[in-house]
C-alpha cells in the first residue's frame, strides 16, 4: 500500500484553477511589467545591468513583487534575454516560412537579422547583441542555447539546400554565417551607423562561398 495520490480529477483541477486563476494572471502581468521595464532601460541606457531600483520605478512595482517572481536580477535578465530572442526568432521564422527555396531562405535570414537588430530598438536586441560577451559570461549555457535557436533556421535551410545528413558540417557553416553577420551588426551598432549596402552585399557574397564550400569554389575557378 502506498501513499501516492491518485489521478487528478477534472473537478479538483478546475477548483484549483478557479482559486489560483486571478492570482496567476496578476503574477503574469507583474512579470511582464518587470520584463518590459528592464528591457526599456537596457534600450535607453545601452547597459544590460540596470539597477533594480530603476526597474521597480519604471514598472511601478515594489521589491516584494519583484522577488516573488524573480529570485534575483540575474533571473530577470535571463527572462529579458529569452523574450528578445523569441521576438527575433519569430520574425525570422515568419519571413522564412513563406520562402520555399533554401538558398533564398539563407539570404533572407541575413537581411531579417540585420533589419531586426539594427531597426527594432524597442525590444532591446541591439543592446543585448552589443553586450553579448558579457551575457555569455553571465549565462554561458543559456546564451548558447538561445543562440542556437536563432541559428536553427539557417541550419535547416543549409540542410535543405545540400540535401545531406551531415548536420555537424551544416551547423558549423550556419554558425560561421551567424558569427560573420552578428559581428557586422555589432560594428555598425557600436558606431551608431547603419550597415552600408556594400557591407551587406559582401556578407551575402561571403555566405554564398560558405554555402558552396571549398570544393565547389575550386571547381568553379
Amino acid at each position: 500500500m502506498t501513499n501516492e495520490p491518485g489521478p487528478r480529477g477534472t473537478l479538483a483541477t478546475a477548483a484549483v484553477d478557479r482559486i489560483l486563476g486571478p492570482q496567476r494572471e496578476e503574477y503574469l502581468h507583474d512579470a511582464q511589467l518587470l520584463i518590459t521595464a528592464c528591457r526599456d532601460l537596457i534600450t535607453e541606457t545601452g547597459s544590460v545591468d540596470p539597477p533594480v531600483s530603476l526597474i521597480l520605478k519604471r514598472a511601478g512595482l515594489g521589491s516584494r513583487a519583484f522577488y516573488r517572481l524573480f529570485p534575483s536580477k540575474r533571473d530577470l535578465l535571463m527572462a529579458v534575454l529569452e523574450a528578445s530572442t523569441e521576438a527575433l526568432q519569430a520574425r525570422i521564422r515568419s519571413r522564412l516560412d513563406t520562402i520555399p527555396d533554401p538558398a533564398t531562405r539563407i539570404h533572407t535570414w541575413i537581411d531579417t537579422f540585420i533589419e531586426h537588430t539594427t531597426s527594432t530598438p524597442a525590444d532591446g536586441t541591439a543592446s543585448l547583441i552589443l553586450d553579448a560577451p558579457r551575457l555569455s559570461a553571465i549565462f554561458p549555457d543559456a546564451s548558447e542555447t538561445l543562440e542556437r535557436r536563432i541559428i536553427a533556421p539557417l541550419h535547416e535551410a543549409l540542410g535543405g539546400l545540400r540535401r545531406d545528413a551531415d548536420t555537424d558540417a551544416n551547423l558549423a557553416d550556419a554558425t560561421v554565417v551567424y558569427d560573420m553577420v552578428a559581428s557586422a551588426v555589432v560594428r555598425a551598432l557600436s558606431r551608431r551607423q547603419p550597415i552600408a549596402e556594400p557591407v551587406r552585399a559582401h556578407l551575402h557574397a561571403c555566405t554564398t562561398r560558405v554555402i558552396e564550400g571549398p570544393d565547389q569554389g575550386t571547381a568553379a575557378a
